[in-house]
């Protein structure tokens, strides 16, 4: 978290803490800072408000791994999901297609572990693969840059000159894709020119053609 939310942060604990009868001292509020400050402030709120929302542990006042456990989740669910998505991205390599998955910590993992989809596409997935691709993963976190699209190696090649080579293929959920592309961060360059509609109708299309 950045330092000038640590007042946002201060307002979080005195309310969630005043809800127990309770008033956290100075380095009480210091040391859930210093413990949660890899996550964001928003990913912290939530922390909070879902264990609130906890029928069985919300009854107790909060301590840090509370809150971090509502943040990152079971982490045997995380790894059971990481491995699925994993499984999912293998069964979608094409090299020369340009993809947008409907999960945007797939984006982040392939960028982050491989540098790209083609790199992706074209790794050998020994079993160092996939555990590089699902340490990612989990470590994947709401409000983390992802790029918005997977560049395949046409549009590498020639996306900036030809649009029919910048064909976008969706992979799960149609409007849960559209999210993705929307959400996410044009890293890459070969699909700027590209209005949204033009994405979106192409989604439509291959969604109605399945």
């Amino acid at each position: 978290m950045l330092k000038n939310e640590k007042e946002r942060f201060a307002q979080i604990i005195l309310a969630t803490f005043e809800l127990y009868g309770k008033q956290p001292s100075e380095m009480a509020v210091t040391m859930f800072w210093n413990v949660l400050d890899r996550f964001t402030i928003d990913q912290v709120e939530h922390g909070f408000k879902s264990h609130l929302n906890d029928p069985e542990q919300g009854k107790f006042q909060p301590k840090p791994a509370d809150i971090i456990r509502h943040i990152d989740g079971n982490k045997s669910d995380r790894m059971a999901a990481a491995g699925y998505a994993y499984a999912k991205a293998k069964d979608a390599i094409n090299s020369y297609a340009s993809v947008v998955f409907d999960d945007p910590a797939i984006h982040y993992a392939i960028r982050n572990a491989f540098g790209g989809w083609v790199e992706f596409c074209q790794a050998e997935h020994h079993d160092f693969d996939r555990k590089k691709f699902m340490d990612e993963y989990v470590g994947y976190r709401d409000g983390l840059a992802y790029p918005n699209v997977l560049d395949g190696i046409t549009a590498i090649t020639n996306g900036s000159q030809f649009e029919d080579w910048n064909k976008i293929k969706p992979i799960g959920n149609i409007e849960q894709c559209r999210r993705i592309y929307k959400g996410g961060s044009a890293i890459t360059k070969h699909h700027d020119a590209i209005p949204l509609t033009s994405f979106t109708d192409t989604v439509k299309a291959i969604g109605e053609g399945d």
